[in-house]
């Protein structure tokens, strides 16, 4: 059984798409790269897993996301977003300390104070944080480098051992140091946590990805041209157009 399982997911914004009809299985414990052009709808589909277009009155979604089997449609938002974790493209701290950062949704999903400190620290150290801000956690957490801060919002994520993390170009606004340390993290998260990472960066998606799916933009919004392991789709992708794109021809 796959840990996600997308059936035909369409997003619209204003009744125009920005996604169509795209499937898609991610198995347990691996990391799936989705990559395309700009406008082919690789945020809208991220977003709708989590379903975080509830909060955009003009947005609608149609098909069907399974979380290990279970229809995301009948999952409060509560249960829905404890199992699938979000980190967007610009690090989000909270205006908290560090500690505070992760100990309170923590809290808030009820697991008990004498735990805490220990799912902190084991929080940290998955995001290869630890080391860095052993001696300083009761500071804000705005006071780290961007890098520092997006390493923290993906410990805050995982804090809640989500079975999917979904990455929404995670690396987009860091520089290359920063960039290889976050990937350092989420290399260190696959095996136990299944990745669906959002990238621009191809690169990124064959140093970090099992499975790659292509979205190319179109008429109908974004769809799935090709889809399958890094080395075949990136040396023999489906479609011509692909085939220009990852030579730097298009695009």
């Amino acid at each position: 059984m796959s840990a996600l399982s997308l059936q035909g997911v369409t997003v619209e914004y204003r009744g125009v798409p920005a996604v169509s009809n795209v499937s898609l299985d991610v198995a347990a414990g691996t990391v799936t790269a989705i990559v395309g052009p700009s406008g082919s709808g690789k945020s809208s589909l991220l977003l709708a897993i989590n379903r975080l277009h509830a909060l955009d009155g003009h947005a609608r979604v149609r098909g069907r996301v399974y979380l290990g089997g279970d229809d995301a449609a009948g999952l409060d938002d509560y249960t829905l977003r404890r199992r699938v974790g979000l980190i967007f493209q610009r690090p989000t701290p909270f205006p908290l300390s560090i500690a505070e950062n992760i100990a309170f949704p923590l809290r808030a999903h009820g697991v008990h104070r004498a735990e805490i400190p220990a799912r902190v620290e084991a929080a940290l150290q998955r995001a290869a944080l630890w080391v860095e801000v052993k001696d300083r956690l009761s500071a804000p957490a705005r006071s780290l480098s961007g890098g520092q801060q997006q390493r923290l919002c993906i410990a805050r994520a995982i804090a809640l051992d989500p079975e999917v993390l979904l990455l929404d170009e995670p690396c987009a606004s860091l520089d290359p140091l920063s960039t290889a340390r976050v990937e350092d993290a989420l290399v260190a998260l696959s095996g136990t946590t299944t990745l669906l990472l959002v990238t621009h960066n191809l690169g990124q998606a064959r140093r970090l990805a099992s499975q790659v799916a292509c979205l190319w933009p179109g008429e109908p919004g974004g769809t799935l041209l090709d889809v399958g392991p890094v080395a075949r789709v990136f040396t023999q992708p489906a479609a011509p157009v692909l085939e220009a794109w990852f030579a730097g021809r298009t695009g």
